[in-house]
C-alpha cells in the first residue's frame, strides 16, 4: 500500500478524475465532505459513507452545506448511469446546487472498516476511519458539465429521499 500512498500524493495526475479513478482501482473508498481538514472520519447520527465512483465522492465534496435544511428544501443532484468502470454518465442538478457548490475534499480510505450500505455503490462504517490521503476538488474538477435537473425530476427525488430517510437506519 505504500507504493500507493506515494503515487496518490506525488505523482503528476492529468486530472482529479485520474487520481480518484486510480485509487479506486486499487481497492481503496473514497469519502466526499465539504470539510477539508478532517484528520480522522467519525460516525455520528449517520454512519461514516463511502463509495467507489469517483464522481459521486466528488459531488458529496462539492455540495452545499445544507444540512439545517429540510429534505424537501435541499439542493440535490442525480447522476445517470454511475459505473466505477464507464466514463459515460451525466450529472444533473438543480439550480442552486450549481451557484452553492463549492470547493470540498475527498478522503481516500481503505475498505477494511465498511460494508455494503444500502445502495450498489455506497459501503458504510460505524466506527472511526483515518483517511489514507485527502484530495482537494472543485466544481471545475468534475469531467463533465453538470445538467440541469427539471423541477419535476428533482420534487420526485427530494420526496424520495425523504421517504427513505424516514425507512432507513442510515
Amino acid at each position: 500500500m505504500n507504493d500507493v500512498n506515494y503515487n496518490i500524493k506525488c505523482k503528476e495526475w492529468p486530472s482529479v478524475l485520474a487520481k480518484l479513478q486510480y485509487c479506486v482501482e486499487n481497492g481503496l473508498l473514497l469519502h466526499g465532505s465539504r470539510i477539508t481538514s478532517i484528520d480522522v472520519l467519525r460516525a455520528g447520527e449517520r454512519p461514516i459513507c463511502a463509495t467507489n465512483i469517483p464522481v459521486l465522492a466528488m459531488m458529496h465534496a462539492i455540495m452545499p452545506d445544507e444540512n439545517y435544511l429540510p429534505l424537501s428544501k435541499r439542493e440535490i443532484w442525480a447522476i445517470e448511469n454511475p459505473s466505477p468502470a464507464s466514463q459515460d454518465f451525466r450529472i444533473r442538478a438543480t439550480k442552486g446546487f450549481i451557484k452553492k457548490a463549492g470547493p470540498g475534499s475527498v478522503y481516500v480510505v481503505e475498505p477494511g472498516s465498511f460494508r455494503q450500505g444500502k445502495t450498489k455503490f455506497e459501503y458504510v462504517a460505524f466506527n472511526p476511519v483515518r483517511p489514507v490521503a485527502r484530495i482537494d476538488v472543485g466544481l471545475l474538477d468534475l469531467p463533465c458539465k453538470i445538467g440541469r435537473l427539471p423541477k419535476k425530476l428533482s420534487d420526485y427525488y427530494r420526496s424520495e429521499l425523504a421517504r427513505q430517510a424516514d425507512i432507513l437506519p442510515w
